[in-house]
């Protein structure tokens, strides 16, 4: 797994995973909590989930387990 910028993935390089919790920044240079399935793909701002476009995501971060609230 190649990494870059201080552990930031580049999307374009390396597609972000189809399963797991990721940290995500978008082309807006936001940075979300991403939750990702096969099924679908969802950010995490605040106790809400909304869905975003995964091709919207330049950049992304593995995290090793579940945020807590």
């Amino acid at each position: 797994m190649s990494k870059e910028n201080n552990g930031w993935i580049s999307a374009k390089t390396q597609p972000v995973p189809s399963n797991g919790y990721f940290l995500a920044c978008t082309h807006k240079k936001d940075i979300k909590i991403l939750f990702r399935t096969s099924e679908y793909e969802c950010l995490v701002k605040g106790n809400s989930l909304y869905t975003v476009d995964v091709k919207d995501i330049t950049h992304w971060q593995p995290l090793p387990e579940s945020p807590k609230d």
